[in-house]
């Protein structure tokens, strides 16, 4: 008797209950008792996927069959034993697991005690690296973009203080100054947050090797980072048009 998963039953009985039928077992292994062919086994149960080799790979057919019915000596088998814990820190059980697996089975060497959770980051561990790194260029072009946003602003509003003086001297307010400051600067925010998201949609594909279990579009995500940078970019204008905003017109018209 065996037991597939769900991949297999996809993959070798699509749409119909595999339960009851007969499979055979065919592999080849260092060890083998006998030359006969392959054994009809039937299957008893259908569980779930099992991610055996990474977190990130896709789950493959498997089929899972008692130990002592195996064909072979098990000279390339181990065993693996899972002990779920309640407590905050399971690598405390360690000693004690040890200790009861020699106790019951005192010829029985336990190789290696590992936290499932120091295994699964293992298998992440150059896709999280690549990821880490990936958003530290991030945040390294967000602050190039704020400080180019805020340095274009400025340096377009100190050509203008000469107009906002005419302006101020001629009534009007600096409410009017600083929000003719925004507008402009938020009008070219709006422009590149424009280009940005409509270039992203195509980097999306290159991304997507780095995810799994997420979708590349996410709505929310884009529209999150899409409302950061209008942010950024708008803040990066508000200093710029505060300072335009209390200019005197005096020293505005003598300015050069």
């Amino acid at each position: 008797m065996v037991i597939i998963n769900t991949e297999a039953a996809r993959e070798f009985f699509p749409n119909q209950d595999p339960v009851g039928k007969r499979i055979t077992v065919n592999y080849l292994a260092l060890g083998s008792r006998n030359n006969r062919p392959p054994l009809f086994r039937e299957i008893v149960g259908v569980v779930g996927d099992v991610r055996q080799r990474a977190l990130d790979l896709p789950g493959e057919p498997a089929i899972y069959m008692p130990y002592t019915q195996d064909d072979t000596m098990h000279v390339l088998a181990s065993m693996n034993l899972f002990v779920r814990s309640a407590g905050g820190n399971p690598a405390v059980l360690a000693d004690s697991v040890r200790g009861k697996i020699q106790s019951m089975y005192p010829n029985q060497p336990v190789e290696r005690i590992t936290l499932m959770r120091d295994i699964v980051s293992q298998t992440l561990a150059r896709r999280t690296y690549s990821v880490g790194l990936m958003t530290v260029f991030a945040v390294l072009a967000l602050i190039l973009c704020s400080l180019g946003i805020y340095g274009v602003v400025s340096y377009v509003t100190l050509q203008r203080t000469r107009e906002f003086g005419i302006r101020m001297a001629l009534g009007a307010r600096r409410e009017d100054v600083l929000r003719n400051v925004l507008h402009q600067g938020g009008s070219l925010v709006v422009a590149g947050a424009t280009v940005g998201f409509l270039i992203s949609l195509l980097a999306t594909r290159g991304l997507a090797q780095l995810l799994f279990e997420t979708a590349p579009f996410d709505p929310a995500i884009f529209a999150f980072s899409v409302t950061l940078l209008a942010v950024i970019g708008l803040l990066a204008c508000l200093l710029p048009g505060l300072r335009a905003a209390q200019l005197d017109p005096r020293v505005a018209l003598n300015s050069e």
